[in-house]
């Protein structure tokens, strides 16, 4: 047995060997994957890693939107970031996020037309829209539910409950869809 083997059969306990049948006359091994117990029951594959996911955060405050995207990224998503409407539009083309956080009261382009853009493209229209926003009267709540918002949340938003809410948005999605 050579010693990389060994190594490999005390690393990863007895499982990790298959020998040759003991009436034969020179045994021989042959390693093998130790058995991840959340997979062999089949849950390994139910929920998608975090980082396959991709989340687009949009906000024309730069402080906001690099401090929002940092810790999404730290939370194990993959994240790009776009300062206005225009932009992000461009960039949910070529992105395809599964999320987008976007602010509503930008310059140029409101948040709620850079959604209703992004409903009308084949790439984006099943990304889960979150508003992100200082706007909360009834008023603008009805018109982010208008304009395709799938949630929304009035800044400061809390990080927690953010990273709550998009996983289980997210595990929801695909259970319901399968992950795309």
């Amino acid at each position: 047995m050579s010693a990389i083997v060994l190594q490999g059969a005390l690393a990863h306990g007895p499982d990790a060997l298959k020998s040759s049948p003991a009436n034969t006359p020179r045994s021989e091994f042959e390693p093998r994957q130790p058995i991840d117990p959340l997979e062999a029951a089949g849950a390994a594959s139910l929920m998608p890693r975090r980082d396959a996911y991709r989340v687009l955060v949009v906000d024309d405050n730069v402080d906001a939107c690099e401090g929002t995207a940092m810790l999404v990224d730290f939370a194990g998503y993959v994240v790009e970031i776009a300062f206005d409407g225009a932009v992000a539009i461009e960039k949910a083309e070529r992105f395809r996020p599964h999320v987008v956080l976007l602010d509503i009261a930008m310059p140029r382009m409101s948040g709620y037309d850079v959604a209703r853009k992004l409903r009308e493209s084949p790439l984006t229209r099943d990304a889960l829209l979150i508003a992100l926003t200082g706007l909360g009267a009834a008023d603008d709540i009805a018109r982010a539910w208008q304009a395709g918002f799938d949630d929304y949340r009035l800044k400061p938003v809390d990080i927690d409950e953010l990273l709550q809410l998009l996983s289980m948005r997210l595990d929801e999605r695909a259970g319901r869809d399968g992950m795309r």
